[in-house]
């Protein structure tokens, strides 16, 4: 899938409900935003920062997260080689970490 596929069937699912939505270019309504986490520039850096206010904003306090969660995160990093995933691809890092459900 295309990263304008992903974005097509997640404004689908997003338009379903009622949540805050940040765009990445509200004329183009994406809802992806493609970042350089391993060597960012000024403008990743730019996105970052309003991404973790947005996030700061809808939700102030701190969130207990189980270390799984986060060793899934960072197995799904590596997995990506930074492209995009499908969803069986982490469904399977997910079960490499005994990681049951959706």
């Amino acid at each position: 899938e295309s990263i304008k596929e992903k974005n097509q069937q997640l404004m689908e699912l997003l338009d379903a409900g009622s949540f805050h939505i940040l765009y990445n270019g509200e004329e183009l309504r994406e809802v992806i935003f493609a970042l350089n986490g391993k060597t960012p520039q000024d403008e990743d850096r730019h996105v970052s920062k309003i991404l973790r206010q947005e996030i700061v904003s809808v939700c102030p306090q701190a969130i207990n997260l189980p270390i799984a969660w986060f060793g899934l995160e960072v197995l799904l990093q590596r997995s990506s080689h930074d492209g995009i995933l499908s969803l069986v691809e982490c469904q399977v890092c997910a079960k490499r970490l005994h990681i049951e459900g959706d």
